[in-house]
């Protein structure tokens, strides 16, 4: 993942439905393994409904 992250710098902004815990257990586990600052949210969106969504810096 870190490759990623240091081919494309910026503020990022990844997002889960509702239900999908592995896939939020994957964000939150990928984000604190490579020590990257994050904070975490649920918000309704237009189109997916209730999303969890974590906001990072790289």
């Amino acid at each position: 993942m870190s490759k990623i992250w240091q081919m494309y710098p910026g503020h990022w902004q990844v997002k889960q439905i509702q239900g999908a815990d592995h896939a939020i257990n994957f964000w939150r586990n990928a984000l604190t393994l490579n020590g990257i600052d994050y904070s975490e949210s649920q918000y309704q969106d237009d189109y997916w409904g209730v999303v969890n969504r974590q906001v990072f810096t790289v």
